[in-house]
């Protein structure tokens, strides 16, 4: 995973963020996923062939939903377009259904149940039945909206006759450049995704933050890492940390405030330093026009004999 992913990955331990993010972008912000209905799963599937050649696959965040039927939801995030999603996910998800497989395969080696006939070959009987994988890519990057193709028909080059004999591979991709309106996810992900849009705006952002105050003085650790990375405000979160009912919590809008005042720090120091640069080249002009020596116009100008070259050779151009 990229740097920004890592905070990302971060952000989405949270159950109700992680089910937030489900609702919002499949089920239109109906509360279908609810968090309580969410348990850890691991995310490293490895398969070993019989060749025991092996093939190992990292997913970002991968939870089990405990719903009206066993799922489970793996979150993908991108802060770049892949080209080869579609297969990414595929051989994610292939392998995910291998790994159930071969879970209950051992699960009747271990109770030494005897499987006849087919079943025998198969590893497992007739009747079984898997749990669904549900893949959502979460593309947070700013450069680009997401030009990747999200389906298999998409990154095939076929006659249309043929489509109907080669199954279509869909994948499920959320990027918020295809949306003004964020109301279908909660506060805190709806904030993500409107800063995410005004990334390159710092005037929208800042009334971003204003409109939401309330929620961006009392953050906690990893909402506040996750704006500060969207927004490229770096800050120490220990000038940011305040504590409510014993309670660490972060105020985004003193980061903001911080940064612009530090900005305004900056732009000054810079303003100044140009001032006095410009104002020292121009006594030294004055005291060449006057043919003052070198060594005495580095005494009084507290300069370097390479800062009067550039002077005079600044003079002998213009």
């Amino acid at each position: 995973m990229g740097k920004k992913d890592l905070w990302q990955s971060d952000y989405f331990d949270k159950n109700e963020r992680f089910a937030d993010i489900f609702n919002g972008a499949l089920f239109g912000g109906k509360a279908v996923i609810l968090p309580h209905e969410l348990t850890e799963a691991d995310g490293e599937i490895v398969s070993i062939t019989d060749t025991k050649m092996g093939m190992k696959v990292i997913r970002d965040k991968v939870k089990k939903w405990h719903g009206g039927y066993l799922s489970i939801l793996s979150l993908e995030n991108q802060s770049y377009v892949d080209y080869r999603m579609v297969f990414r996910v595929m051989k994610e998800e292939a392998l995910g259904y291998e790994k159930q497989w071969k879970e209950k395969k051992h699960e009747y080696q271990l109770l030494e149940q005897s499987l006849k006939n087919d079943e025998f070959i198969s590893g497992i009987k007739k009747d079984d039945k898997f749990v669904p994988i549900i893949t959502l890519v979460l593309y947070l990057g700013n450069d680009k909206a997401w030009d990747g193709a999200e389906s298999l028909h998409e990154m095939l080059d076929m006659e249309d006759t043929l489509k109907a004999f080669v199954p279509n591979y869909r994948i499920n991709v959320f990027d918020y450049h295809k949306y003004s309106d964020f109301s279908n996810f909660g506060q805190e992900n709806k904030l993500l995704f409107e800063l995410l849009s005004a990334s390159d705006d710092k005037t929208k952002m800042a009334d971003t933050l204003a409109r939401n105050k309330e929620l961006c003085s009392k953050m906690d650790k990893d909402s506040i890492c996750a704006v500060l990375g969207i927004a490229g405000i770096n800050a120490d979160l220990e000038d940011i940390k305040l504590y409510e009912n014993e309670k660490e919590v972060y105020s985004m809008c003193k980061a903001f405030d911080d940064h612009k005042e530090s900005g305004r720090k900056e732009g000054y120091n810079a303003g100044m330093a140009d001032g006095k640069a410009e104002a020292k080249t121009n006594v030294v002009e004055n005291m060449l026009r006057h043919n003052m020596a070198d060594e005495l116009i580095i005494m009084l100008a507290a300069c370097t004999q390479e800062f009067i070259d550039e002077v005079r050779e600044h003079m002998l151009c213009s």
